[in-house]
C-alpha cells in the first residue's frame, strides 16, 4: 500500500486477542460467498478483540479531541476470497463514540454499534468491560500478560489470528475489501481470569468456557485504504 491510497490514520492500543475454535460449517452459514471460512488446525476461529483507538483522523486533517479517541470491541472470524487473499470478517464492531459509528458505517460499510466501554489498565493486566446501547449485550474480561515480547512466526496459530491486513464487508448485496497497513504486532502471551461476553450471541455463536488462545499487544500505528468492490454476495 502506498501513502497515496491512505484515507485514514489510526493508532490501535492495548489490544486483547481472545479466540475460540468453532465449527467451520456453522460459521460459513453466516458469511456470504465467494468468501470462504479459513481454518487452522481443522477449525474456524471466533475472535473477541477489545482495544483502544487513538488519534483517529482522515488523511490531511488533524485529530479532533473528543472524537479521535475511543474504546472499540469487535467480534470476528477469518476468511479468504475465492481461496486467496486472507482477511478478516467482522460480525460486529462496538465503539464508544456515536460519530465514529456513523462515519464507519457510512465510509467503510462495517456493522458498527454504539456502546459504553471502559478499559482499566493495571501492572501486567487490564479489565475490559462494555455494553451495547439499545441491546442486552455486554462483556467483562480480566486478563494478565507476562513473558518476553515476540512477533508471531508465519505458520503459527498466533500469526494466523493476529497478522491480517485485509478486511471484508458486505453492503447491499456486494462484497467489498479494504487494506490496512501496519508493522507486525508486538505480542505477549496472556491469560484470561474472567471472561463473560454475549456479543457473539447476537450472531448465533455462543462461546462457553475458557478461550484457547489469548494474546496481548501494546499496539500499532495503522493506515487504512479505501474500500474496493470485489464481487456480488451470494447467501
Amino acid at each position: 500500500m502506498t501513502d497515496f491510497n491512505t484515507v485514514m490514520y489510526q493508532q490501535w492500543r492495548d489490544l486483547l486477542f481472545v479466540h475460540w475454535p468453532v465449527d467451520a460449517q456453522l460459521v460459513q452459514r453466516l458469511i456470504p460467498r465467494p468468501l470462504e471460512v479459513e481454518q487452522f488446525a481443522g477449525s474456524a476461529w471466533l475472535g473477541f478483540v477489545p482495544f483502544t483507538m487513538r488519534n483517529v483522523r482522515p488523511r490531511y486533517l488533524p485529530a479532533v479531541p473528543g472524537l479521535s479517541g475511543f474504546a472499540e470491541t469487535n467480534i470476528r472470524t477469518y476468511v479468504r476470497c475465492n481461496g486467496d487473499r486472507p482477511g478478516v470478517w467482522f460480525f460486529s464492531l462496538d465503539a464508544a463514540n456515536a460519530v465514529a459509528v456513523l462515519i464507519a458505517r457510512t465510509l467503510f460499510k462495517l456493522p458498527y454499534y454504539r456502546a459504553k466501554m471502559q478499559i482499566h489498565r493495571q501492572d501486567g493486566g487490564a479489565l475490559y468491560a462494555g455494553s451495547r446501547i439499545a441491546a442486552d449485550l455486554s462483556y467483562e474480561v480480566t486478563a494478565t500478560w507476562s513473558g518476553d515480547r515476540f512477533n508471531a512466526r508465519p505458520g503459527t496459530l498466533e500469526h494466523f489470528l493476529a497478522e491480517r491486513y485485509l478486511l471484508y464487508t458486505e453492503h447491499h448485496g456486494h462484497i467489498f475489501a479494504g487494506r490496512v497497513c501496519h508493522c507486525p504486532y508486538p505480542l505477549y502471551r496472556a491469560t484470561v481470569h474472567d471472561c463473560r461476553q454475549t456479543l457473539s450471541d447476537a450472531v448465533g455463536l455462543h462461546m462457553e468456557g475458557n478461550p484457547t488462545s489469548v494474546l496481548y499487544s501494546p499496539g500499532v500505528d495503522v493506515r487504512i485504504s479505501p474500500l474496493q468492490y470485489l464481487a456480488d454476495a451470494v447467501r
